[in-house]
């Protein structure tokens, strides 16, 4: 059964698996409808931002860490609401203890 077998060292036995595949894989040009499960040979920008200020979708409160530390559900930290900004605008408001 030893004529069967033939035996590379790892060096050698890697250098001909990579020589079995190329280096840059192929790319195609196809339609966005039929790219669902493809993957982009190259980054797809927008040509402009959408909406064209920063904002954030999700409502929330900004706190201090420190002001929350040991609160949980039975004991609550009570903070107070010092202020509001709106969507599209700067937040002008600095977050003091409580």
């Amino acid at each position: 059964m030893g004529e069967f077998l033939s035996l590379l060292p790892p060096q050698a036995a890697l250098e001909k698996f990579l020589a079995a595949f190329s280096a840059t894989p192929a790319t195609e040009a196809i339609a966005t409808e039929a790219a669902l499960g493809r993957v982009s040979a190259e980054n797809v920008l927008a040509p402009h931002d959408l909406p064209s200020f920063s904002r954030s979708t999700v409502d929330g409160y900004a706190v201090r860490a420190k002001d929350t530390h040991g609160a949980s559900e039975g004991l609550p930290a009570f903070l107070n609401v010092v202020g509001e900004v709106q969507m599209g605008t700067q937040a002008n408001i600095a977050l003091r203890v409580g």
